[in-house]
C-alpha cells in the first residue's frame, strides 16, 4: 500500500517467500521461507524554496522475520536525505541502524541454526 504522489509520500507492506517458492527459474536467489514488514516515508520538495531547488527526506523501517519457526531476523531503520541548491550543488547524507543485532539464517546453511551478528550503526554525508 503506497502514496505516491505529493510532498508527503508513504508506503507500507508485507513480503513473504515460503519455503517452497523457487525463484530461481528467474535467476538465482538463496533467500526463502522470510517474512518481511516494511514502512516508510518520504518527503520530497520539488519546488525551489529559499537556497534550495529541490529536497528529498527519506525514513524506512523493516522488520524480518524467518517464517516457518518463527524466528527474529533483523529490524533495520534507515534514514537518508539529498539537498540541491539553486547552484546545482548536491549534499546529502543518512544512517541506518539494526538496533537489536541480526539473527542471520543463511549463513549456517544448517536447518534450525542461525549466526549472531550484533548491532551496527552506519553513517554517510
Amino acid at each position: 500500500i503506497s502514496k505516491i504522489n505529493g510532498k508527503n509520500r508513504f508506503q507500507t507492506g508485507v513480503d513473504l517467500r515460503t519455503r517452497d517458492y523457487n525463484i530461481n527459474d528467474l535467476g538465482y536467489s538463496s533467500s526463502t521461507n522470510y517474512l518481511t514488514y516494511f514502512a516508510g516515508y518520504n518527503y520530497r520538495l520539488l519546488q525551489p524554496k529559499g537556497f534550495l531547488n529541490n529536497m528529498f527526506l527519506n525514513f524506512n523501517l523493516q522488520h524480518l522475520r524467518r517464517l516457518e519457526t518463527d524466528l527474529y531476523s533483523r529490524f533495520v531503520f534507515n534514514f537518508n536525505s539529498s539537498f540541491t541548491t539553486k547552484k546545482f550543488w548536491n549534499f546529502g547524507g543518512g544512517f541506518e541502524t539494526t538496533p537489536f543485532g541480526t539473527q542471520d539464517i543463511y549463513e549456517p546453511r544448517v536447518e534450525g541454526r542461525h549466526f549472531d551478528i550484533p548491532t551496527y550503526y552506519d553513517v554517510w554525508v
